[in-house]
């Protein structure tokens, strides 16, 4: 017997079964667009952290620093559904100067961990089609007080502004950012495999007179009767600050193969999108092709 797609979510909240139906609606939704040509909606998965304690005193051993670690690794992984989708996340954009880019990369790995010690890097990224010396990070807040009060630190750690940022500002052409929500039927998934070869970054602009959550219950819908073909999305977003009406979703790939392979499950062999009721939302989209950094979580 056929449900309303809606009936069909609400009762998935019910049960407690939004995380994985809400990370799969997203991909399908994504992948039904051409690269270059996609709409605004983007699906990222993240996690709570909470930063080691800071009464660790000077005769504490590695061993203890090393469960530290582990708890809060274990706090990310154990982040609840209500705890994702009630903080922010930053989308960040950063187009480098050609002959600068592989400098901007060796600078970053190697002090990047000065930025992470103030808050969650969930993924970095270098675009490999859909731009060009151009990097991709997302990182989490609990809220925009959290963001402003790790900007503020930011701006007086010593070690960050002469090590990273001085050098790292000559080297940079344009820079861009949005805040993002994760969509309240969602939650973050990451990748099984763990860190992935290839993620797909996918946007999607929804028409002004559209909800975003009518959307979502489509897709919710229409990946319902493909999970078990469809790749899971690590997350999906929507605009809290920035161009509105627009979501985002984030796909990892084993392999550009594998990014082959599932793309009939959701779209057919023409490429087009087989969920019309998710389409008739869609007034614009665009795509990427990202390459992990060796320092990105993902």
């Amino acid at each position: 017997q056929k449900k309303n797609p809606k009936e069909r979510m609400n009762k998935q909240l019910l049960l407690g079964g939004v995380t994985r139906r809400c990370s799969l609606f997203t991909s399908s939704s994504l992948l039904s667009h051409a690269h270059g040509s996609m709409m605004t909606r983007i699906h990222v998965r993240s996690y709570t952290t909470q930063a080691p304690s800071s009464t660790t005193t000077p005769s504490s051993s590695s061993s203890t620093a090393s469960m530290a670690e582990k708890e809060a690794e274990a706090a990310i992984n154990n982040a609840t559904f209500q705890e994702d989708h009630k903080c922010l996340y930053e989308l960040r954009t950063y187009d480098i100067k050609p002959e600068y880019y592989p400098d901007f990369l060796k600078l970053t790995n190697e002090f990047i961990h000065l930025r992470t010690a103030h808050s969650p890097l969930l993924g970095y990224w270098t675009t490999e089609i859909g731009g060009i010396n151009q990097t991709v990070h997302l990182w989490k807040y609990k809220d925009l007080d959290h963001r402003a009060t790790v900007r503020a630190t930011l701006a007086k750690d010593e070690q960050w502004m002469n090590k990273y940022i001085v050098p790292m500002r000559p080297m940079l052409a344009y820079q861009s950012n949005l805040l993002l929500r994760l969509l309240p039927q969602s939650s973050l998934s990451p990748p099984p495999q763990g860190k992935s070869a290839v993620w797909e970054l996918q946007e999607y602009k929804l028409k002004p007179k559209d909800e975003v959550e009518d959307w979502a219950t489509s897709i919710l819908a229409y990946i319902d009767g493909k999970k078990e073909t469809t790749t899971v999305p690590y997350g999906i977003f929507y605009t809290d600050i920035g161009p509105l009406h627009t979501t985002f979703v984030l796909w990892p790939f084993a392999s550009y193969s594998e990014r082959a392979s599932r793309r009939p499950d959701l779209f057919g062999d023409s490429g087009q999108s087989k969920n019309d009721d998710a389409a008739e939302f869609i007034k614009s989209a665009y795509s990427k092709l990202l390459i992990p950094t060796p320092f990105s979580k993902w």
